[in-house]
């Protein structure tokens, strides 16, 4: 199983953060993250496309869900996906990340 996968597998079984610290040694700040993703994950799969309301639609993007992940989860593709999307009135958008901290001004989105 890829490691990937692992935590997904560890989530669904119903493991702890703690008990996935345990096993993997993964920093739980970040375990405790993907445990989030998992259940806006599960959230998600209760729903379709056309049940799912705006909010609904615009906190997975917040949380960085793709159109593609959202049709996946929501049994559609991710083109009905956008345009819902868009409808709704959640866009897409880029925010630049200073990665010279400050140093130097960015001004490419990395």
């Amino acid at each position: 199983m890829p490691s990937g996968f692992f935590h997904q597998a560890c989530f669904k079984a119903g493991y702890s953060v703690e008990r996935i610290f345990e096993l993997t040694k993964i920093d739980p700040w970040f375990l405790h993250q993907l445990r989030e993703l998992h259940e806006l994950e599960e959230v998600l799969k209760k729903h379709t496309l056309a049940t799912i309301d705006v909010a609904c639609c615009a906190a997975p993007r917040r949380r960085g869900f793709s159109d593609v992940q959202l049709g996946h989860l929501l049994g559609t593709d991710f083109g009905a996906v956008r345009v819902h999307r868009k409808q709704a009135g959640v866009h897409t958008t880029y925010r630049l990340v200073d990665t010279c901290a400050a140093e130097f001004e960015a001004f490419t989105p990395y």
